[in-house]
Parts: C-alpha cells; sequence; structure tokens
C-alpha cells in the first residue's frame, strides 16, 4: 500500500516540477540540486509514506477480524515484530489520533504538489510544505512524549464539571 502512496507522491512531483514520470523509477531524489529546499521536502515526505504500509497492515488484519493474533500473509505465523511494535507505539486513542493528523497532512502534502500554482515564482508553496512537514515533526514528538493518564484526566475533570453543573440545576429545580 505504501507503494501506492509512494507513486502519488511521484507522480505529482513530477507534474509540479516538470519531471518525466518513469514507472521503473521509485525515488526522484537525484532530479532535485542538491542541498535544495524542494529535494528536503520531497525526502522527507517520502520518509514518512514507508510508516503508512504498517497502518495499513494492522487496519486490513483488524477488518479481517485478527484481533487476537495477527497472522502472516499465509495465514500459517504470527506477525512479524514491526507489527506488534506498531501496536506498542500507538497504543491509546491519544496517540491514534496524533497519526491521523499526521497522515491528513502527508495528503494534503501531495494535494498541494498538483494543484499549488506559480511554485517556481513564490516561496509560499516551499513554506506551506515546510510548514506541514514541521507539523508532522511536531505531532511524531507529541506521539512519542505523550501522557495517556494526563490526556484522560482533562475528560475526566470536564466529567465531573459537567456532574456538578446538572446537580446544581437539579438543586435549583427543587427550592
Amino acid at each position: 500500500m505504501s507503494e501506492k502512496w509512494k507513486k502519488c507522491l511521484n507522480i505529482s512531483v513530477c507534474k509540479s516540477y516538470g519531471f518525466t514520470f518513469e514507472r521503473e523509477i521509485n525515488e526522484y531524489i537525484d532530479y532535485f540540486n542538491d542541498c535544495s529546499d524542494e529535494k528536503y521536502c520531497y525526502c522527507k515526505v517520502y520518509e514518512y509514506l514507508g510508516d503508512i504500509e504498517q497502518a495499513v497492515t494492522i487496519r486490513n488484519r483488524l477488518a479481517h477480524g485478527q484481533w487476537k493474533i495477527q497472522l502472516n500473509s499465509n495465514e500459517s505465523n504470527l506477525a512479524s515484530e514491526e507489527i506488534t511494535s506498531f501496536f506498542e507505539r500507538y497504543d491509546n486513542i491519544q496517540k491514534l489520533d496524533l497519526l491521523y493528523k499526521v497522515y491528513k497532512l502527508i495528503a494534503e502534502i501531495i494535494s498541494s504538489y498538483v494543484v499549488y500554482k506559480d511554485k517556481v515564482l513564490t516561496n509560499n508553496f516551499k513554506q506551506e510544505i515546510k510548514d506541514k512537514i514541521f507539523k508532522i515533526e511536531n505531532y511524531q514528538q507529541r506521539i512519542m512524549k505523550s501522557d495517556f493518564d494526563k490526556y484522560c484526566n482533562k475528560f475526566y475533570e470536564q466529567e465531573i464539571q459537567e456532574r456538578k453543573c446538572k446537580k446544581d440545576i437539579y438543586k435549583r429545580k427543587d427550592t
């Protein structure tokens, strides 16, 4: 699945910068000038696409009922450590929500390559892509440093406040 995302990125980058798209080329890194912002952005997004494979594999296995035992494609062995490490890394809803935001930003970047006009004439395009990459890196840091208890505590406090307000409303009705 990540190969399809990479192909989509490559097609959009080729369209964007006037490169000739060739199916047998997996990466277009060499097409950019050395140390250019465009090359940096392309490399970062290409790197992020590698992470998508695990998420898609996990989603497909869960969708097909492999809840307790993650099988490999032959349905003979447990899945690789790579897949189980995904569960360890994204072990709560807070992390999964941040991961969703990362994937959404990746899709926005690919879309920007296709639809943004005047890429060469202005720095707005480069800055927009860099800003999105910065947000992705920020989300990844937040995933690594997240504190689920603190995250849940916020909702717990909110629930207590709502219950207190409801009690106050009922007390007023009784008097």
